[in-house]
């Protein structure tokens, strides 16, 4: 049997793979400001590197409300049982981060000038110059608000701290990261 296993970089810094991503039947893809597409409803068979013989089948659907997955299944296979302390050591959090994670797209229209196209975050921030960014979001410009409002939202909707996120991909410190954060939210390129 081929190994379809696929290590997105979120996964593999999780220390997970994903075998068989896909958009639930039915799913479609919600916007989400700035500019990122997320779908309504998205499955995969995921595995840990320290449970190897164990895989989780895992259902996340769309919450308008929170801005983010809620998971609508989990399931659990493994070959060797399941004791009460192992199902104290899984993520339940960094499995639906895996998962959401692989259906998350951005436009690339800022970066690339192609109106319509998107691609994956990771493939995202590495078309991104992250050294420049930081150094005109002190003066301001739109497009440095932009990518902090596209990196909070990111954060959000996979279920990653978007503050943290924001300060730790930009080397900010965490009063700054906040001010610009509002500011982004109040030139409107946040939900």
């Amino acid at each position: 049997m081929p190994d379809n296993r696929r290590e997105l970089p979120l996964a593999a810094r999780l220390g997970a793979s994903i075998d068989g991503v896909q958009l639930a039947d039915g799913s479609s893809y919600v916007a989400i400001k700035p500019s990122l597409l997320a779908p309504t409803s998205v499955r995969a068979t995921v595995e840990l590197e320290h449970f190897p013989d164990t895989h989780f089948d895992v259902r996340l659907r769309w919450d308008s409300e929170t801005l983010g997955y809620r998971v609508e299944h989990l399931g659990i296979t493994t070959d060797r049982g399941i004791s009460t302390s192992d199902l104290h050591a899984y993520s339940v959090p960094t499995l639906v981060r895996v998962v959401a994670s692989s259906g998350v797209l951005v436009e690339l229209e800022s970066i690339t000038g192609e109106a319509g196209k998107f691609t994956g975050f990771e493939e995202f921030l590495a078309l991104v110059d992250l050294d420049a960014m930081r150094t005109r979001a002190s003066t301001g410009p739109a497009d440095s608000l932009w990518l902090v409002a596209i990196l909070y939202a990111y954060a959000r909707t996979v279920g990653l701290n978007p503050n943290r996120t924001v300060v730790d991909l930009l080397a900010l410190p965490q009063r700054t990261a906040t001010r610009w954060i509002a500011r982004a939210r109040t030139e409107g390129l946040l939900d």
